[in-house]
């Protein structure tokens, strides 16, 4: 028969089905592990920039700093930090618990030549499901954090687990501790070419309003300004600052203007 003109918008059409949702949900960290053996720690660059824009990361050089990374991939925020402090002052002590539910980039993180045990603990947990506490243990206590950091972290989780992953920072941050919060906006230029070619032969397909299944079955979702602040506030979250960074890449040689949106937010455990 006919089917019923759908009263949302045309583009559910092409989403996925609830099964093949839930498929996605459940293989998540697979995708990611998949994805790092092919590429180690190639893809992502060391994230330099967070030590210009958030200065929180050092404040004074001699307090012993411990930082929290969920969703840490290969390191790439992990070792600028550490070096960073090092650099600032040579009796520094900066501790980094560093969690990731793809296993390969554990293992990855852990090969770096500036890996040192003492000051890293590095392990496996998704943060979208698990206790990060649990998992972090015997290393890793209860607000025992000055920083954690989410970095390109929440959009490659599904929505409705936002507010268990935002629980867990919550749970590892002292009393005014700061989470620091850099990911994916509405509107990138990435987010526009998921969304020109979904349904097309790269295998990119719509999960949801602003959410997005890549090729090789991780996912994007892109956030707008007031949804992160108003999940920070509701998490208990002191929003000290959450704005909209454009960037415009251009690489010349392709001649490819890139425009990059991203989501910054510093928000501080009330």
């Amino acid at each position: 028969g006919m089917a019923a003109p759908s009263s949302s918008s045309s583009s559910s059409s092409s989403r996925l089905a609830p099964h093949q949702v839930a498929r996605l949900e459940a293989n998540a960290h697979r995708a990611w592990d998949c994805f790092y053996k092919s590429n180690g720690n190639k893809f992502f660059k060391d994230r330099h920039w967070l030590l210009e824009e958030f200065h929180t990361l050092t404040p004074d050089a001699h307090h012993k700093l411990t930082l929290v990374e969920m969703g840490c991939g290969t390191g790439a925020t992990v070792y600028p930090v550490l070096e960073a402090r090092n650099a600032a002052c040579a009796t520094s002590t900066a501790v980094v618990h560093a969690c990731d539910y793809a296993p390969t980039a554990v293992k990855v993180l852990k090969k770096h030549a500036a890996y040192e045990e003492a000051n890293i603990n590095a392990f496996v947990c998704n943060v979208a499901k698990e206790d990060i506490v649990a998992c972090g243990a015997p290393r890793l206590a209860e607000e025992s954090a000055d920083v954690a950091t989410m970095i390109f972290a929440l959009s490659a989780m599904s929505p409705d687990t936002f507010a268990h992953a935002l629980e867990q920072a919550r749970r590892v941050l002292k009393v005014g501790g700061t989470l620091l919060i850099r990911d994916y906006a509405e509107g990138d230029m990435a987010m526009e070419r998921l969304a020109g070619k979904k349904g097309g032969m790269d295998g990119i397909r719509e999960i949801d309003e602003r959410f997005y299944m890549r090729g090789d079955g991780t996912r994007a979702y892109y956030f707008q300004v007031d949804e992160l602040r108003s999940l920070l506030t509701t998490g208990g979250f002191d929003v000290a600052s959450c704005s909209l960074v454009s960037m415009r890449n251009e690489n010349r040689a392709q001649e490819l203007i890139m425009d990059r949106r991203f989501v910054q937010a510093r928000a501080v455990k009330v």
